[in-house]
């Protein structure tokens, strides 16, 4: 494995160097040569490091955002929740104010539904981490409004009759709902 001097270029020759050495596979290829072709791919495998971080970087901006988006839904979410569920209490307060003196027909739509059923004992209790006995009395208020009974012993004369059905099999899914959700709860 010497160096040998080509008499008729007067280059330097690798001999023998093997995978290894500059010439690789090729015996006899040129010191500058094996030394331009090792320049060129270190310049090719900066050049794909760079490239591979670049991409590494956009997808780390792309995951930022993407989170940030989330963040930003999740919260704007949250507060469309809060404003369903305060036009609730809202409409509730005005039926209530108006049960007694107004003898006005009461539509389906004029009913305050809850907005997510399943999270009406929830809310009334405080939120999760309520007691027993707070989501008991939450229970026994939700249930004063709800049960088919007490609702229409309190609003039949103003139930509009094409809607009365209708009002009735959504009180009667509301009763049902909050009585789940109660069980589930003390078990």
């Amino acid at each position: 494995m010497g160096r040998d001097r080509n008499a008729s270029d007067g280059v330097d020759v690798v001999q023998g160097t093997g995978a290894f050495g500059y010439g690789g596979y090729q015996e006899g290829v040129g010191y500058e040569d094996a030394r331009a072709r090792a320049e060129a791919e270190r310049a090719e495998r900066e050049k794909w490091a760079r490239w591979e971080a670049e991409d590494e970087e956009r997808e780390s901006r792309k995951a930022e955002k993407k989170a940030e988006k989330k963040a930003e839904d999740r919260a704007k979410k949250e507060k469309s929740r809060a404003r369903r569920w305060q036009k609730y209490d809202e409409a509730w307060a005005r039926l209530d104010a108006d049960s007694g003196a107004s003898s006005e027909p009461l539509r389906y739509a004029d009913v305050p539904w809850p907005p997510k059923m399943k999270e009406l004992l929830d809310r009334e209790a405080g939120g999760a981490s309520a007691t027993d006995r707070e989501r008991k009395l939450a229970y026994h208020r939700c249930v004063k409004r709800w049960h088919p009974d007490k609702f229409l012993a309190r609003f039949r004369a103003r139930l509009r009759a094409d809607d009365a059905e209708r009002v009735v099999e959504r009180v009667e899914a509301v009763a049902k709902s909050l009585t789940i959700a109660y069980a589930a709860s003390a078990s």
